[in-house]
């Protein structure tokens, strides 16, 4: 699933900002859909979800109807936006190396201010 598309994976967009995991799957398996995956985005700064997940369902019929059925749907006073995934995230970043990341090394950063 990381990295490429499915035709088994949803983007879900629009999640209320205190969505659980526990409610998303709540709500994509009320008609009788098997979850086998769901990603909640989180910020990186504050821990919080971000308002977007990826939901990888059994197969890719189940997938299609969960896009016809859910799409528009509201959740929590939220209108869903669903939609095939095209970009499913790396769970875990890799470290790029290099100075930049260890020190402050920008270009800028020897450049003297301007007296007035």
């Amino acid at each position: 699933m990381e990295g490429q598309a499915t035709e088994k994976c949803l983007y879900v967009g629009n999640l209320p900002r205190d969505i659980t995991e526990e409610r998303l799957r709540a709500f994509v398996e009320k008609d009788e859909r098997q979850v086998a995956k769901i990603t909640i985005v989180m910020d990186r700064k504050t821990g919080r979800p971000r308002g977007f997940a990826f939901v990888e369902l059994e197969n890719a019929e189940a997938a299609q109807s969960a896009l016809e059925a859910l799409n528009g749907s509201e959740l929590e006073g939220h209108a869903l936006r669903v939609g095939p995934a095209t970009n499913v995230p790396v769970q875990e970043r890799r470290s790029r190396g290099g100075l930049r990341e260890a020190y402050d090394v920008s270009p800028n950063r020897h450049r003297r201010r301007r007296r007035r």
